[in-house]
């Protein structure tokens, strides 16, 4: 059984029948907002570590037996596992800042690996600021539940070149994973062919919470590729810090770079509200 260890929170141990009932009322959830196929790779996976298989847990596994894809199968030329996993993550660590907060057991897919872990928070879970929820009023309590500012993420691209978009997708992605448990709540901007669903975002500017926006951008360059993000104050139109890393084309994996960049964002972010919100 893997089980989620944090070094500032103190975590009981989940038993098997305790992280079943955890999916079950998950994959329930009308807001765990994620397609249906997600849905049978997040029970896969959940089952076959449960069954004592996660040694069996690979894309090859996850593409053949949930996504249908033929015995021949290659993750090299076919990324449809890394990037759903991506999905996945993302709206995990989405519903857990939000409206699973209370959850007592939290189903966390670290990146680099399928094998699900089992958090198990005794109350609700505490966020990095550190907070002491014991002993406080209900009324004061919940209010430190509530994340005070929201993050957007929008990414961009130059429009001849697909590869920077879909790199901006998934290191969009990869943000929201790496800034679960920090007390924001995180939102990612959707591409113009699904504005619609930025009626939801416009609803965040009414609310009486700092609002950010962390603008992502992947240029291309002579021999490799750069990638740039702003933190901008929405209230004020101020930008906060920005920040340039510029890649060589190399071999290492794309999700090994995509990882790293993303923990290098979530943590130049974090940062920077820290040392300019109250």
């Amino acid at each position: 059984m893997a089980i989620y260890h944090s070094d500032d929170e103190a975590f009981c141990d989940v038993t098997p029948e305790i992280a079943r009932n955890a999916l079950t009322a998950l994959l329930g959830d009308n807001e765990f907002r994620v397609s249906e196929r997600n849905r049978r790779f997040l029970a896969f996976v959940v089952s076959e570590t449960l069954a004592g298989r996660a040694n069996r847990i690979k894309a090859y596994s996850i593409a053949v037996d949930v996504f249908g894809r033929k015995d021949d199968f290659d993750a090299g030329s076919d990324p449809i596992v890394r990037i759903e996993a991506t999905r996945l993550r993302n709206a995990l660590a989405s519903y857990y800042q939000n409206a699973g907060i209370g959850a007592p057991i939290q189903i966390v897919i670290p990146p680099g690996s399928y094998v699900p872990e089992f958090k198990a928070v005794a109350g609700i879970p505490r966020r990095t600021t550190s907070i002491d929820l014991a002993g406080m009023p209900p009324s004061s309590a919940a209010a430190a539940r509530t994340p005070r500012v929201t993050i957007l993420i929008e990414h961009h691209a130059e429009r001849d070149d697909p590869f920077g978009r879909r790199h901006g997708e998934l290191l969009s992605a990869a943000i929201v994973s790496c800034l679960a448990g920090h007390h924001y709540r995180v939102v990612v901007v959707p591409p113009p062919e699904r504005r619609a669903a930025a009626r939801a975002i416009n609803d965040l500017l009414d609310k009486p919470r700092a609002v950010f926006a962390l603008d992502v951008s992947v240029f291309r360059l002579a021999a490799g590729r750069r990638y740039h993000w702003t933190v901008v104050d929405l209230e004020t139109g101020e930008i906060k810090a920005s920040e340039v890393i510029d890649r060589e084309d190399h071999e290492e994996p794309t999700g090994r770079i995509l990882d790293e960049l993303a923990s290098r964002a979530a943590k130049f972010v974090t940062t920077v509200l820290a040392s300019g919100v109250a």
